[in-house]
């Protein structure tokens, strides 16, 4: 046992400073070859969170063994439409037996998104999505990428979806990467939306000129000391940082914005 449960509860005791995770997307390849020899590599980072789910042939209990094993606390997982809509109840409870506190909507094709009314079709499913969720003990989230930036009939989705959803049903895991890819101000955001809508933040970086490319956290044009700022002031419970493609070997990337993060939150980690 690397960490253990005794590390997983002091994480989850911790109630004012915000936890600095890893969203496992960041080493998708490296899980594909070796999933339990890359989870050891996260936590030995020092990493004190995960945000992902089950290896291939792999149950949820299983993966929520292995993360309590490894010290690392699997307080998140994420769904597509088809597991929400095809068969929420069994969505939920894998969702839940692997552990995850919070369950998280991460994509919509464009087919779903094209007018003001598809929005707002999406925000009364996630509406009912989001109190499923609540009776079955978590929380659903909806993560943002640029699309909802995107003007739309006179409005955007991102206005569409905070109108028209219930702030205790739907909560906004917010990728401060995708915002500031997008022009927009994530300290801003941040505090707008406030602790009400905001428990967790995908934490990710850019470059955004000469041309536009994901880069370490603390290493690009993110406002890392104000999205650090605004977590503590709201009081945000997890980071998870996360990088969508990687020049670096993605644990060397994924130790370089650690490192980053924890000076700039002064956070768990």
């Amino acid at each position: 046992m690397h960490f253990g449960a005794q590390r997983i509860d002091l994480i989850l005791e911790n109630k004012l400073m915000t936890t600095l995770g890893l969203q496992l997307y960041t080493v998708r390849e490296q899980l594909g070859k070796d999933f339990t020899g890359t989870l050891r590599d996260v936590s030995r980072a020092g990493y004190a969170a995960v945000e992902g789910g089950p290896g291939r042939g792999m149950t949820p209990a299983d993966y929520k063994a292995l993360c309590e094993e490894l010290g690392l606390a699997p307080i998140a997982t994420g769904s597509g439409l088809e597991g929400l809509e095809g068969d929420l109840s069994k969505t939920l409870e894998r969702a839940a037996a692997s552990g995850a506190r919070y369950i998280m909507l991460g994509w919509v094709p464009p087919k779903r998104r094209k007018t003001s009314a598809d929005w707002a079709a999406l925000a009364r499913d996630m509406n009912q999505w989001g109190r499923a969720a609540r009776d079955s003990g978590l929380i659903f989230q909806y993560h943002n990428h640029d699309i909802e930036f995107v003007p739309v009939d006179g409005s955007t989705g991102l206005e569409i979806i905070l109108s028209e959803t219930d702030p205790d049903l739907v909560k906004f895991e917010v990728d401060v990467g995708w915002v500031t890819w997008a022009g927009g101000q994530p300290a801003e955001l941040l505090m707008r939306m406030g602790r009400d809508r905001v428990r967790i933040i995908h934490l990710k970086d850019c470059h955004v000129a000469p041309s536009k490319a994901w880069t370490e956290v603390g290493t690009g044009a993110l406002d890392l000391a104000g999205v650090a700022a605004a977590c503590r002031e709201l009081e945000v419970e997890y980071a998870m940082i996360e990088q969508d493609t990687c020049i670096l070997p993605p644990i060397e990337s994924i130790a370089i914005s650690l490192a980053n993060a924890k000076r700039a939150f002064g956070a768990m980690g």
